[in-house]
């Protein structure tokens, strides 16, 4: 069955049913689904050259971190460290801004928090020359940690739906959790184009994920209607503008300045597409994502708060 959005299902309710009322027709549990208000999408959006800061502004005009994060709650962070490759070379989410969402959930009440990735270079030096162990050391405190994933640790989820994968293996932690916030990293990409939101997904899946790159705007869209961040962020301080996703050369790099975070990840990556003179129309899985109800992606029907 394909996934429609409510806007979508009340249509195709009203013209199955004809005359006849939709209440005295459908059984309740699709009534109540229908009636259900739809959520606007919103956008925060923080502008300037202090990522730490500009992050913290993009939450704020969310509601701020309190909005997602409640006293005691586990909290698992994913951020995109997945390269051997430091803060300049833009190829990582930049450690100012990971350092300001953790102080933000310890602040609003964070029991504990937990930080991971499944790396594409070696995990530890991309973990170290990201920048994420300095700042998870900073803390000096248990409640955080950085951990390195265990192939053991993986949950074999059905995706019936999913056109191409039905089983999939994703990462406990991103599973097992109050609040799973995803911080993906505004990059060009040889295959799909673009990573951001979406693409950042991978990094909750095991096994061997080059069968993604097989239908990927699918397989991408697909990943995302199965695994759901509380809130996403996405990092456009500094971006890979060319040879990416790991880049290498200050030269393949362009400074955006702004930070970006919402619910929607088809809204955030509609807008995160514009850094690079695209729309998200011009993205396969961000169109499906669309179509699958996962979001909106005409940026004139999402709200932009944006703080300086």
């Amino acid at each position: 069955m394909k996934n429609i959005n409510r806007r979508t299902f009340l249509e195709k309710a009203v013209k199955f049913t004809g005359l006849l009322t939709l209440s005295n027709v459908l059984p309740k549990k699709f009534l109540s689904y229908a009636m259900e208000p739809e959520v606007k999408s919103v956008l925060g959006v923080g502008k300037g050259e202090n990522y730490g800061k500009i992050t913290g502004l993009a939450v704020d005009a969310l509601g701020g971190m309190g909005k997602f994060v409640k006293k005691g709650d586990k909290v698992v962070i994913k951020p995109n460290i997945s390269w051997d490759r430091t803060p300049p070379l833009a190829a990582n989410v930049h450690p100012e801004v990971l350092k300001e969402v953790i102080v933000m959930c310890l602040n609003a009440g964070a029991g504990k928090i937990i930080i991971f990735d499944r790396p594409c270079n070696d995990p530890r030096r991309s973990y170290k020359n990201s920048g994420a162990v300095d700042v998870a050391e900073s803390f000096k405190t248990s409640q955080v940690s950085l951990i390195h994933v265990d192939d053991k640790d993986y949950i074999e989820k059905e995706h019936k739906d999913g056109k191409f994968i039905k089983k999939w293996n994703i990462y406990k932690e991103a599973l097992e959790n109050d609040v799973f916030i995803s911080i993906a990293k505004a990059k060009h990409h040889g295959l799909s184009k673009l990573t951001l939101s979406m693409k950042n997904m991978m990094g909750v899946m095991g096994g061997d994920r080059a069968i993604m790159h097989q239908h990927i705007d699918q397989n991408l869209a697909d990943l995302n209607f199965l695994v759901r961040p509380k809130l996403i962020i996405l990092d456009a301080g500094r971006v890979v503008w060319r040879s990416g996703p790991q880049g290498g050369d200050i030269s393949d790099t362009k400074k955006i300045d702004q930070v970006v975070a919402s619910r929607d990840t088809v809204a955030i990556d509609s807008y995160g597409a514009t850094f690079f003179d695209l729309t998200g129309n011009d993205l396969g899985y961000v169109k499906i994502g669309k179509e699958m109800g996962l979001g909106e992606s005409d940026l004139t029907k999402v709200e932009m708060n944006i703080k300086k």
